[in-house]
């Protein structure tokens, strides 16, 4: 699981977004620090929500009822503010450094 092998599209997706938010880093770094990430615990855990992600581009949604579809943004609301607060916690420990 590592960056040398360009056939894994979530560490490419990694890879693109550190790249965007800190553009200054040299490649060789940028792609030592995604494959650091990618090994840790929140790394892992992070890795099954990606795939989770990129399962949800091919799914079809046009057979979702109302309700289901008012549960599941439910749901996501509640995810995207647990994501956001763990967002906060962790630039608070990298502005600690």
């Amino acid at each position: 699981m590592t960056l040398q092998s360009p056939s894994d599209p979530i560490l490419a997706r990694w890879l693109a977004a550190l790249r965007a938010n800190q553009p200054g880093l040299p490649q060789p770094v940028a792609v030592a620090m995604v494959d650091a990430a990618a090994k840790g615990n929140l790394g892992i855990k992070l890795r099954k929500i990606e795939e989770a992600l990129l399962s949800f581009e091919s799914m079809g949604l046009d057979d979702l009822t109302g309700s289901e579809a008012r549960v599941l943004i439910a749901i996501l609301r509640q995810m995207s503010g647990e994501l956001t607060q763990l967002e906060s916690k962790l630039n608070q420990l990298w502005e600690q450094e």
